[in-house]
């Protein structure tokens, strides 16, 4: 269900990659195999819609992670739109 939300694999695909994680609780850092999804090159970059976007936000601040880095992103994938 989740890579028909995401659009894979027509918008983006997938693929399995090891990550450092600092656990919230311990601060401890450990490597977690972990499924990223990646969007195809081909497309441009595009602006999410405020829906998906909080989705995200939400999701990352459910797993304990900062959700600066998509604060961040946005930014970075929306600056060209308004120039």
């Amino acid at each position: 269900m989740l890579d028909r939300y995401e659009g894979c694999p027509v918008c983006y695909y997938k693929k399995e990659i090891s990550l450092p994680v600092r656990r919230a609780k311990s601060g401890r850092t450990v490597q977690t195999n972990s499924f990223v999804y990646i969007m195809q090159e081909k497309r441009r970059l595009g602006e999410p819609t405020p829906r998906y976007f909080w989705t995200c936000v939400l999701g990352y601040r459910s797993f304990g992670f900062d959700p600066e880095f998509l604060y961040e992103a946005y930014e970075r994938s929306t600056r060209h739109l308004y120039r």
